[in-house]
């Protein structure tokens, strides 16, 4: 679990990376930002269902870059933020500029 930075407003989101097996660093490969489903107010992209998508797509040699934005209603995780919107979006965009 890493965390980003997420603009415009600065806080901070976790980010869930997952990278193929087979992946060298001479080599380029595609990448695929995942945004979870919930309709930007529930979830996180660390529950079961989307991190078994994410290996999926990893092992299939795509690096998965999958933000755990803002929900709107209840925070993905105990402990992290909500934030009215756009703020989840602005936390998928910033994901997307990272990766």
């Amino acid at each position: 679990k890493q965390r980003i930075v997420s603009a415009p407003d600065g806080n901070t989101i976790p980010i869930s990376v997952m990278i193929p097996d087979s992946a060298c660093p001479s080599n380029l490969l595609p990448c695929v930002v995942y945004c979870h489903g919930g309709g930007t107010s529930h979830y996180s992209c660390f529950y079961n269902n989307f991190q078994t998508l994410g290996r999926l797509l990893a092992h299939a040699g795509a690096v998965v870059v999958m933000p755990d934005f803002r929900n709107t209603a209840a925070p993905s995780l105990r402990g992290e933020e909500i934030g009215p919107f756009p703020a989840s979006l602005n936390d998928c965009a910033s994901a997307a500029r990272w990766a």
